[in-house]
């Protein structure tokens, strides 16, 4: 029981240090160089890491379609990208109503993809890739339990090994290609404090 009593302590204090730690969700619009734009949505969990910082824990998930990423006419290229990302945010302003900040993060970006060329279609094998990131953003307080946050994110990543597989009989079956991701991204979204 005693233990209990230790963690609940902890969490207290954990939680008295900064009203902008929680669990959230968010909708992001990601403009990346080679694949065109879409819209995607995630989560995120925000720890206290010390005075003004943030340990921000983030999952998304986006699907992109691209006419002609490969050479050769005529073909379409899905692309299914999950970035599973850690930053660290700077909070700028003591203020709990508003507050602006800044990150800086690193990430591990999966994907899946599929090819199509006129009426054949192939898995697209991508190896996963670490890339990074810098934010600035804005949270709001709406009333005691929740924020709303806004930011803009740049983020450097690029699947440098995409193959269609030889067996696949596809134009550009069996070569190497990269996929740039770098671009900007715009995430709206709520967070629950605790």
């Amino acid at each position: 029981m005693r233990t209990y009593g230790i963690i609940f302590l902890i969490m207290a204090t954990m939680a008295t240090q900064s009203q902008a730690a929680g669990v959230g969700i968010f909708g992001s619009y990601w403009d990346p160089s080679d694949v065109g734009s879409e819209t995607g949505a995630g989560i995120t969990l925000r720890l206290n890491a010390g005075q003004n910082l943030l340990m921000d824990l983030r999952g998304s998930y986006f699907s992109f379609n691209r006419q002609d990423l490969v050479a050769g006419a005529g073909n379409t290229t899905k692309l299914e990208v999950i970035p599973l990302e850690i930053s660290i945010i700077t909070r700028l302003s003591p203020a709990p109503d508003f507050v602006p900040y800044v990150g800086a993060g690193i990430g591990y970006y999966t994907a899946e993809g599929e090819f199509t060329a006129g009426n054949q279609k192939s898995d697209l094998d991508v190896d996963s890739e670490i890339g990074y990131s810098l934010s600035a953003g804005v949270d709001i307080k709406i009333n005691r339990t929740f924020n709303l946050f806004a930011e803009a994110k740049y983020v450097w990543v690029t699947f440098d090994k995409a193959r269609i597989p030889e067996t696949a009989g596809l134009p550009a079956s069996g070569t190497d290609f990269e996929i740039k991701m770098n671009g900007m991204l715009v995430n709206l979204g709520l967070v629950m404090r605790w």
